[in-house]
């Protein structure tokens, strides 16, 4: 039993750490949301400049917006078609303008990722050219040191051989 509800109160302290997790991260949303909008907001009037106010008149136009019918006639006059197509023509310009701009922008932060991406590829390659220069300089170096090595070990042992005939002939002579 008391084992039990250890395990009970184990899960409970678990559920409260999820609560809490999450509502930590609803006031981290809900914080960053204001200040994204706001931004979004200032970068679309700063991109679009003195056409947002143009925009948002060309965003109203409507088949509805076109001046009523003459009671007299059935058809527009050309100039009143010519009017709303021609503020048609210009939202649709201006909505193409604004997507290209914002791909470009894209297009420019991915640039920019791409070249710090690139920057750091580049350094770390230097490194590793760096540490393989000098892995094979202290190759060279170890190499140097086992031939003096062997060189000594070969003189040594033809010294020994040498004292090995010259003292075993006294001892049984």
């Amino acid at each position: 039993m008391a084992a039990r509800k250890g395990q009970d109160n184990k899960q409970l302290t678990k559920r409260d750490r999820e609560k809490k997790q999450e509502g930590k991260t609803d006031r981290r949303l809900s914080f960053s949301a204001p200040l994204l909008t706001q931004k979004q907001e200032i970068d679309h009037q700063n991109a679009s400049g003195s056409s947002s106010q143009s925009l948002k008149e060309s965003d109203n136009l409507s088949p509805k917006s076109l001046p009523k019918r003459k009671l007299s006639s059935k058809e527009y006059s050309s100039e009143e078609l010519h009017s709303y197509l021609e503020a048609c023509f210009e939202r649709q310009l201006d909505k193409i303008k604004n997507g290209i701009h914002e791909g470009l922008m894209e297009f420019k932060v991915e640039l920019l990722q791409l070249e710090k991406k690139f920057k750091l590829n580049e350094e770390k390659l230097e490194a590793l050219e760096f540490q393989q220069v000098s892995a094979e300089d202290n190759m060279k170096k170890a190499n140097k040191k086992i031939a003096e090595l062997e060189l000594k070990i070969a003189d040594l042992e033809d010294r020994s051989r040498r004292n090995k005939n010259l003292w075993y002939p006294r001892i049984y002579s």
